[in-house]
């Protein structure tokens, strides 16, 4: 499963989750606005910019429409 960790209004976030939606890409999304500490907790793991999307063998931040192709 995936795990796409989003914050409101972020442009970036909302772009992966057209492009999730557009692969039919099944993902649970937390967005560390209404859920901040999760936000935390990235920055622990080393995250400083959103969104962080955890495929459970990888993990990577930011629009990344390549390697959402890789996991369709």
């Amino acid at each position: 499963m995936v795990t796409l960790y989003s914050r409101t209004g972020c442009p970036q976030c909302r772009m992966t989750k057209r492009v999730f939606a557009s692969k039919g890409i099944a993902y649970t999304e937390i967005n560390i606005t209404e859920h901040p500490e999760y936000a935390a907790k990235l920055k622990e793991k080393g995250y400083s910019s959103l969104p962080v999307v955890d495929t459970g063998t990888t993990v990577w931040t930011g629009f990344q429409p390549e390697k959402i192709k890789l996991i369709a």
